[in-house]
């Protein structure tokens, strides 16, 4: 019975607060299609049906009133069919198959004592057979909240749903005398069903604690800088899709936050100070053929960008770093500083800078997705340029960026990078001390550069540890990006072995 507990907790974990065809604004969507739920939930029911019809039950001794028992040589065949999960409120779901049969054959001896002998027992042996006469279903009802960065996990009840005269008891006495037999029949038949429903929900409830770190609040993107590393915020919510009606197995939609978070060298979190603010529609993220549909909306690479003027700004450049190759050294007598700042190189002749790059007063990212591309635009990033410790000018630069996504699969999920296409600077001047700017050189020193830019890489982890991705392709929609797969089911034996160890 534990062993068939655990292996519904791994199923139900894979479906947590569902809220039939709401969907929050997020950074991303990963979706799973119902004919794949279909094909995962028979393979599903058959390897529980093996592990539950395999399963050696110990045997029970106890004591009902002046009845002493033991109960024995447990044997145990069940037939499982129809998985099925449904949304039935915030947070709350239930799972489990509409057809469910059974016959479990045992041996019992029960002893009581008779008359005034203390000392004088009498026992009866036989076998016990339980069966169902009818189709049966099983439903587990689960309150799962995965929204907060604490997750948590509970079964509010178990029903063993049973038609009239749907389960068969019988009692076979094999014993001389057999007085007891008519009230051990009844005993069983009344607490037989109940006790199934609640040993199931105390079970359930008393495994809960392992599965939480199956879906922790923050994934590793695998990503550092700096000395900081980066995590995507996988807070969220299971939403059944809005063409689910008399599905057994809906289109399944994790919406994730999908902000980008920074661990910062001192273990500090630092979380985006945006908030998603898009919305795919309804079939974007449910009519798709393959197996999975991974969507990912401006959000998350806004928080990235974000994330990682957190983890480089403020960054100082000195003279000594800058490559003696380099067209422009950090001095004021160089030739493109003469040019540019003519004042500086006459107030200071000959003397070091220090170029200063500073985050944005507030967040300045701003990301459109369309058919042409990513466009990525950076405003007023503030770049000081110092001199004897004062700072002498200060240079505004906004960028117009556009990419074009490419796609890849990596070891442990989908990697998603660009080419940058086009870099447009635009350069204003925010304070100066030594007379007059000319910013042309400076959009000049970015065209320069553009070659040399490297594009972040994005890591979606594959949510199902026990399946492999194939037959990857990227689509852009309004303001969308969606990678299409299907998933390959891992050797049977390692899929076995995963479920009994998790």
């Amino acid at each position: 019975m534990k062993l068939f507990i655990l292996i519904i907790l791994s199923i139900c974990l894979a479906l947590v607060n569902s809220q039939q065809g709401v969907y929050p604004d997020s950074g991303v969507y990963v979706s799973l299609n119902s004919n794949f739920l279909a094909t995962f939930g028979n393979e599903f029911t058959q390897t529980v049906q093996n592990q539950i019809n395999s399963y050696q039950v110990a045997n029970v001794d106890g004591k009902t009133g002046k009845v002493s028992y033991s109960v024995t040589n447990i044997q145990q065949s069940v037939q499982l069919g129809d998985f099925f999960y449904q949304q039935t409120g915030v947070n709350t779901y239930n799972i489990g198959w509409n057809s469910v049969t059974f016959t479990i054959t045992t041996n019992y001896q029960g002893c009581y004592k008779i008359g005034g002998f203390k000392k004088l027992s009498i026992c009866e042996k036989g076998d016990i057979k339980i069966n169902s006469q009818a189709t049966l279903s099983l439903s587990i009802a689960m309150t799962i909240d995965f929204t907060q960065s604490t997750p948590t996990i509970s079964c509010s009840s178990t029903t063993l749903n049973v038609p009239a005269n749907g389960i068969n008891y019988n009692v076979h006495c094999s014993s001389k005398v057999c007085d007891k037999t008519h009230d051990i029949t009844n005993e069983i038949a009344s607490k037989f069903v109940p006790s199934v429903e609640s040993g199931m929900t105390t079970e359930i409830n008393n495994n809960v604690g392992k599965y939480l770190s199956l879906f922790p609040s923050l994934r590793d993107m695998n990503m550092q800088y700096n000395g900081n590393e980066f995590y995507l915020d996988s807070r969220g919510t299971i939403v059944e899709s809005s063409q689910s009606s008399g599905m057994l197995t809906p289109t399944m939609v994790l919406a994730m936050n999908g902000g980008i978070v920074v661990k910062n060298s001192a273990g500090q979190l630092i979380y985006p100070t945006q908030s998603p603010s898009s919305l795919p529609s309804e079939e974007a993220v449910e009519d798709f053929q393959t197996d999975i549909a991974v969507t990912l909306t401006p959000y998350l690479f806004e928080s990235l960008v974000d994330a990682m003027f957190e983890s480089a700004l403020p960054m100082t450049i000195t003279p000594s770093e800058v490559p003696s190759e380099s067209p422009v050294h950090l001095n004021t007598s160089d030739p493109f500083f003469n040019q540019t700042a003519p004042g500086l190189t006459g107030k200071y002749p000959n003397c070091a800078i220090n170029v200063e790059i500073i985050s944005p007063s507030s967040t300045q990212t701003m990301i459109s997705i369309n058919s042409t591309g990513v466009l990525v635009n950076l405003h007023s990033i503030p770049v000081n340029f110092i001199v004897n410790d004062e700072t002498v000018f200060q240079i505004l630069f906004n960028f117009n960026i556009e990419l074009t996504p490419a796609l890849s699969q990596s070891t442990n999920g989908i990697s998603v990078t660009g080419t940058l296409d086009k870099l447009n600077a635009l350069v204003t001047v925010g304070s100066t001390s030594v007379g007059d700017i000319d910013v042309s050189g400076f959009v000049q020193l970015i065209e320069l550069a553009q070659g040399l830019i490297k594009i972040p890489t994005i890591t979606i982890q594959n949510p199902l540890t026990t399946y492999s991705l194939s037959d990857l392709s990227l689509t852009i929609g309004d303001q969308y990006i969606q990678i299409l797969g299907n998933l390959q089911q891992q050797q049977q034996q390692q899929i076995s072995r995963s479920i009994l160890i998790n």
